[in-house]
């Protein structure tokens, strides 16, 4: 397989038996750029940042047909809706590409609906990429709709767009019926309002292992703690989020439990002080899970009002994780007692200084 990486100079390769094409800097010879595509039996085209316009676009898609084309890459061009028209043809006709990544671009709500309609019956697109690209609430229900009519998708990112709850929930209504096992909403100022929403449909997904709501404007991880528990995540990141610690300690103690099968957790909240950090340590080291936490400064967006834990603690909270007897292997039995004589009225529990083989610390301190 021969590669080829620019192509200022015509004499620099022969484009005959080249299957693979990859571009990244500016095409100035476009008409030479087309003479190889031509000539070509490609398998990957990869063209970043290398000015193509929608009216090279169009050129472009006239010529993929005959090309046994299995990854398409077209990030940072600024392409827009108008060339979508002729992308959206040639997708409806071909039956081979597997990834199709066209991040960086400027879409639109009206691009990606023209887009995305040629992608209902795709019968081997497995991932695509649509980050950055000034998408909006309105383009949810294009992406939803392809959701649902296409089985084979398996990979979706969204990054960096307008998303936010509203497009959410449109998207979460859709992933029951969807085969995805990768979805990526990073940056597109989703709330816990929309996070609860998307939690919600997440145990009816039996598919889905990986999903990104990193950097959007999350403060609440209840919703959580169920999907994990029975659910098939394997990896969430919520980093870039403002968590109260408390919240990001409870949820990763779920990882202590035989039913969380999460191997990768990311989050990201306020400075921990020394015992806090002291905990995690010994929680990290305990679990079977990778947890990552990343001290963050408060944004703007989160109230000072905002009380942690809530005045009435929901059967759901982290507050509320210590395992069961459901969850351990042991016979677990808990007598209740009224306080004899011998018991001090003046001794404290936990005491001042919790010995390390202490049931009460330190994997649970946090959480008394």
């Amino acid at each position: 397989m021969s590669t080829l990486c620019r192509v200022d100079d015509c004499s620099v390769v022969d484009p005959r038996g080249c299957q693979t094409l990859r571009l990244e800097a500016y095409v100035t010879h476009w008409s030479t750029l087309l003479h190889w595509v031509s000539q070509g039996a490609l398998q990957t085209l990869q063209l970043s940042s290398a000015g193509v316009d929608d009216t090279r676009c169009s050129e472009l898609c006239r010529l993929l047909p005959w090309h046994p084309l299995h990854t398409l890459r077209m990030d940072h061009n600024g392409l827009t809706f108008v060339a979508m028209g002729a992308l959206g043809s040639f997708l409806r006709s071909d039956s081979r590409l597997t990834t199709l990544d066209l991040s960086q671009n400027r879409l639109g709500d009206r691009g990606c609906a023209t887009l995305l309609a040629g992608l209902h019956t795709h019968p081997s697109l497995h991932t695509l990429n649509l980050s950055s690209n000034r998408l909006t609430s309105s383009a949810a229900q294009s992406v939803a709709d392809l959701l649902e009519h296409n089985s084979v998708l398996t990979s979706l990112s969204l990054n960096a767009n307008r998303i936010k709850d509203e497009g959410t929930a449109t998207i979460a209504t859709s992933l029951p019926l969807a085969q995805l096992q990768s979805l990526a909403l990073a940056a597109n100022f989703i709330s816990t309002m929309g996070c609860e929403r998307l939690a919600a449909a997440l145990p009816q997904c039996r598919t889905i292992r990986n999903l990104d709501l990193s950097y959007n404007r999350i403060s609440d991880l209840s919703c959580f703690l169920h999907p994990l528990k029975h659910g098939t995540l394997r990896s969430l990141n919520l980093q870039g989020n403002y968590i109260p610690s408390e919240l990001c300690f409870g949820l990763a103690c779920l990882t202590l439990q035989r039913s969380c099968r999460l191997q990768i957790l990311k989050l990201s909240g306020p400075l921990l002080s020394a015992p806090q950090l002291a905990n995690f340590k010994l929680l990290k080291a305990n679990s079977h899970c990778s947890i990552h936490y990343t001290p963050s400064k408060k944004p703007s967006w989160v109230s000072d009002t905002l009380r942690y834990p809530p005045t009435r603690t929901p059967s759901h909270s982290p507050t509320s994780l210590i395992p069961s007897a459901h969850d351990s292997h042991c016979s677990v039995h808990y007598t209740p007692s009224k306080k004899p004589s011998w018991v001090s009225d003046t001794l404290r529990y936990p005491p001042k200084r919790t010995p390390s083989h202490s049931p009460t610390s330190p994997m649970y301190s946090a959480l008394i």
